[in-house]
């Protein structure tokens, strides 16, 4: 009874979980996608977002939802007996669950440090501005692409398995199909085209000053910092962050594995 009732409390936590996860990815893709339109529309639309999830109460939501849907999955495993039997899309949802945590950690924390130490969001057009002028848009963009792919792929393959129980669920499959390519593609245009058109109006003096404007990063003028700057914060603080970040990753999966054998050893 106490089993079936944790393995109930178990996938509730999933579930929760992912959808929260779901809905922010999904807002992230609404944004993205607004650079078909203009990156204004992209800068306009974070401010509304950036007010919603850094709100009280909602600030830790994502985190501790990456966090807790970690920890079910992780439960889950340790929990199962064989791993014979998956089917090709469960194995493709267990092995991008594993490596999601760490990247949805790192790109939310890049976020938050900026935020955190500036009180200053990291605007669209000053990121495009930033990578066009260290000629990073190729690695940046195929880097989002596989990163939002896996966290997609994901999460539709989990609200593929839990609605395809539903029995209104295939009336509709065509519709939650579509809806679950369409805000890919959409976001993916949309950041190629933000990208653009900031770079079709760096020489524009006004769109200059708007740049500077809108740089998170300022020195105590109240002046964009310089990149010597910039590398000196990444590597006292931010690199930091994100080394502790990726050594308690490997070290929960290193510690799961163990686990999972002291599991399997005690239950033979």
């Amino acid at each position: 009874m106490i089993n079936a009732k944790l393995n109930s409390a178990i996938i509730l936590v999933r579930l929760v979980s992912g959808l929260i996860i779901m809905v922010y990815c999904f807002g992230h893709m609404i944004n993205h996608s607004l650079g078909i339109i203009s990156v204004e529309s992209m800068d306009k639309f974070l401010e509304y977002f950036a007010i919603f999830w850094r709100a009280p109460g909602i600030y830790y939501l994502m985190p501790l939802s990456i966090l807790l849907h970690a920890l079910a999955a992780l439960f889950t495993f340790l929990h199962r007996r064989s791993m014979r039997g998956l089917t090709k899309a469960e194995i493709i949802q267990f092995v991008l669950g594993l490596l999601l945590p760490l990247l949805l950690f790192m790109h939310i924390s890049y976020g938050r440090v900026t935020y955190d130490m500036t009180g200053r969001l990291g605007y669209y057009s000053y990121f495009f501005d930033t990578i066009e002028k260290d000629n990073q848009f190729t690695f940046f963009f195929i880097f989002y692409s596989i990163m939002l792919a896996m966290v997609w792929v994901h999460g539709c393959l989990g609200l593929h398995r839990w609605l395809s129980l539903k029995p209104w669920y295939n009336r509709l499959w065509l519709f939650f199909y579509t809806l679950a390519i369409m805000p890919y593609i959409t976001s993916m245009i949309g950041v190629a085209v933000g990208y653009r058109e900031v770079v079709l109006r760096k020489f524009d003096s006004s769109w200059s000053n708007t740049i500077i404007e809108k740089t998170p990063w300022l020195d105590t003028a109240g002046l964009p910092m310089s990149s010597e700057q910039l590398k000196k914060i990444s590597d006292d603080f931010v690199m930091p962050v994100a080394g502790r970040f990726i050594l308690a990753f490997f070290l929960s999966v290193i510690i799961g594995v163990i686990l999972r054998f002291i599991w399997l050893q005690i239950e033979k």
